[in-house]
């Protein structure tokens, strides 16, 4: 028996949300020291966080990571311990 082409994608479309991509974005900086040297390697704990605007006080979200530098240089996916949930940067203000 052969399954239709529009059957397959009817049964796609209705997976349960539980199997959708999780929510990342891409981030890459600098860090520092104090006097404002790029900090030349090693791994530092590090707290990410949104806030709603630049003098909210509180974060809408927050992921702590262990990053690891190269030549003051790191690079990695917000979201992958604490995931950003899809809403967050919607349009509502």
């Amino acid at each position: 028996m052969k399954i239709s082409l529009l059957t397959l994608l009817a049964s796609l479309l209705a997976l349960p949300t539980a199997f959708a991509m999780p929510l990342e974005m891409p981030l890459q900086g600098v860090l520092r020291d104090n006097a404002g040297a790029p900090v030349a390697e090693g791994t530092f704990e590090l707290t990410f966080n949104i806030y709603e605007s630049a003098d909210a006080d509180e974060a809408l979200w927050t992921e702590v990571r262990q990053v690891t530098v190269g030549g003051g240089q790191f690079r990695l996916n917000l979201g992958t311990e604490t995931p950003l949930p899809p809403g967050l940067f919607a349009s509502s203000g």
